[in-house]
């Protein structure tokens, strides 16, 4: 994950207003007194395409989530993209560490620097996975609340969370079984 970019359209679209359809939905009349006038009256024909539309005022705007959900969820989010910056930044040098202590000159230098950084990146995995876990519950709090969210930025949220867990655990894997000497098993 090289892209602070989701993050920051993450929390962009977090703050932004979904319409409400609670005042219109709960009954066919108007919700505000410019509905009422803008509307057309009833047995008379629309007299242009404008009267088909209705005039929103800013009482019928609501944010994606409250305040206290869209703080939680940043905050699992931004520990994710923070665990994924440290192993973007990291992963270069430990791959190269892991290759030297494979090989065949390789000696016990080389093999404590390639330790180091598989513990490093299993920290990172570990910090990963409970990002990953604290969504998980937290997005089910959210589904359960009757709270009204937009369920497609929770779902985007839930997916950069759980592909940073993915990646890392998975490097941590190929890491691993090429610092035991193993091939590391290739990803279909």
């Amino acid at each position: 994950m090289k892209n602070p970019l989701i993050f920051l359209l993450l929390t962009c679209f977090a703050t932004m207003p979904l319409v409400s359809s609670q005042a219109t939905a709960q009954s066919n009349q108007p919700a505000t007194k410019s509905e009422a006038e803008a509307a057309p009256k009833k047995g008379v024909a629309a007299s242009s395409p404008d009267d088909q539309f209705k005039e929103l005022g800013l009482e019928n705007f609501r944010s994606a989530f409250t305040r206290e959900t869209v703080l939680k969820l940043n905050a699992i989010v931004s520990r994710s993209l923070d665990t994924v910056t440290k192993y973007d930044d990291e992963i270069p040098k430990i791959e190269i560490a892991v290759a030297r202590a494979s090989g065949p000159d390789a000696d016990d230098k080389a093999r404590r620097d390639a330790e180091a950084g598989v513990a490093l990146v299993k920290t990172l995995s570990e910090q990963a996975s409970a990002a990953h876990a604290d969504m998980l519950v937290a997005s089910e709090q959210v589904r359960t609340s009757g709270e009204i969210y937009n369920a497609p930025l929770l779902s985007g949220m839930n997916r950069f969370v759980r592909r940073v867990d993915e990646e890392i655990r998975e490097k941590l894997q190929a890491l691993t079984a090429t610092l035991d000497g193993e091939e590391p098993e290739k990803k279909e």
